[in-house]
């Protein structure tokens, strides 16, 4: 995306040439609605996995509610700067972090359910 992030553009990880970060925290990258996310995530390299959901950069024009992600070999969610807002967000049984912040992270987090 191209909301703020922490000391600028940054590459996705796992991602070879992508960037995000920008200078609009306004910025929509479309609408993640009743999504259900299982079994994601995976190794691609020493220290360097993927994530169930990624969101990097991602401003507050992006609908994100009522996501569920589950089993996710590594974070469950992870927000990566940005200012998207999230509601109603389940997060289980996953490998690492429920919930990942960095980068500057500005959203805001309603209704999460972690296990």
């Amino acid at each position: 995306g191209t909301a703020p992030v922490y000391e600028g553009a940054q590459l996705v990880d796992g991602i070879d040439g992508a960037s995000y970060g920008g200078d609009d925290p306004t910025a929509s990258s479309g609408t993640l609605r009743y999504v259900r996310i299982w079994y994601g995530g995976g190794i691609i390299g020493a220290d360097n996995e993927i994530n169930g959901l990624t969101l990097a950069g991602v401003g507050s024009g992006t609908a994100i509610d009522h996501v569920e992600v589950a089993y996710s070999l590594d974070d469950g969610v992870e927000l990566d700067g940005g200012t998207a807002n999230l509601k109603h967000v389940s997060v289980l049984f996953v490998g690492d972090d429920a919930l990942d912040v960095d980068l500057g992270y500005q959203g805001k987090l309603q209704f999460l359910y972690v296990m």
